[in-house]
C-alpha cells in the first residue's frame, strides 16, 4: 500500500504480486487477498494498462463476494465503476456504482466509502452530460465531509470542476481546483487531471498565458 499510495509502482507491483503468491500458496482467499487485487487494479488503471486493471478488478470483486466482506465488495465495485468511467462505458459504470451504493447504503462503517461512491456516481452524470445533477450530488457529498471532519480526495473537486466546466461556469471550475483542500495523499493521475481541467478552463476564457 505504501508504494502504491506514493506512486512507486514497480515496487508496489512486486510486493502486491508476492502477496498474491503467498496467499495462493496458503490457500488464503480472504479480504487481504481481495485487497491485493484492488491495489493492482489501481496501479494498472493509473498507468493506463486498463486490460490488466479490469482483470484484477474482477478478481477482487469475485473474492470479496465469496468472503462476504462488505467493505471489500463495495470497494471493488467502486474500482470497477471508476475504470468504466475512464473507458467511457457509461452503462457498465452505472451498473457497478449502483451495486456499490446498494451494498454500502445504511451500513455505518461504510458511510465514508458510500460518499466516495457518490463522487463516482456524479462522475458518471458528468460523463452523460447531466452536469447540474452531478453538481448537486457533489455539493451534498462535500457537506457530508465537512460535517464529518473527513478530508475528501481531490476527485471530489475534479468532478465539481468538470460539472462547472460542462455548465460553462469556467471561473467556478478554476476556483474549485485552486482552492481545493484535499487529503495529502493523492495519486499523480489525479494531480494530472486537476491541471488538465485548469488548462481547459483558462483556454475557454481566452487566458492562454495562464493555460
Amino acid at each position: 500500500q505504501y508504494y502504491t499510495y506514493n506512486d512507486q509502482y514497480p515496487k508496489a507491483i512486486t510486493y502486491a504480486l508476492e502477496s498474491l503468491r503467498l496467499s495462493e500458496e496458503l490457500a488464503l482467499y480472504d479480504a487481504q487477498y481481495a485487497g491485493s487485487n484492488q491495489l493492482l487494479t489501481i496501479i494498472h488503471r493509473n498507468i493506463g494498462n486498463y486490460k490488466d486493471a479490469e482483470i484484477y478488478g474482477r478478481k477482487s470483486l469475485s473474492v470479496a463476494t465469496k468472503v462476504k466482506d462488505t467493505i471489500s465488495i463495495g470497494g471493488s465495485y467502486m474500482l470497477m465503476a471508476k475504470l468504466m468511467v475512464i473507458l467511457k462505458n457509461e452503462k457498465e459504470a452505472q451498473h457497478y456504482i449502483d451495486s456499490a451504493i446498494y451494498v454500502m447504503r445504511d451500513v455505518k462503517q461504510c458511510e465514508d466509502c458510500f460518499n466516495f461512491a457518490r463522487i463516482i456516481n456524479a462522475g458518471i452524470k458528468n460523463l452523460s452530460g447531466h452536469y447540474a445533477e452531478a453538481l448537486a450530488e457533489l455539493n451534498e457529498v462535500e457537506e457530508y465531509f465537512k460535517e464529518s471532519g473527513f478530508t475528501p480526495t481531490l476527485e471530489l473537486y475534479i468532478e465539481k470542476a468538470n460539472a462547472n466546466f460542462g455548465l460553462k461556469n469556467y471561473d467556478d471550475a478554476i476556483h474549485e481546483l485552486i482552492n481545493s483542500k484535499e487529503s495529502g495523499q493523492e495519486y499523480f493521475i489525479a494531480e494530472s487531471d486537476k491541471y488538465r481541467i485548469l488548462v481547459k478552463a483558462h483556454e475557454a476564457k481566452g487566458e492562454y498565458k495562464q493555460a
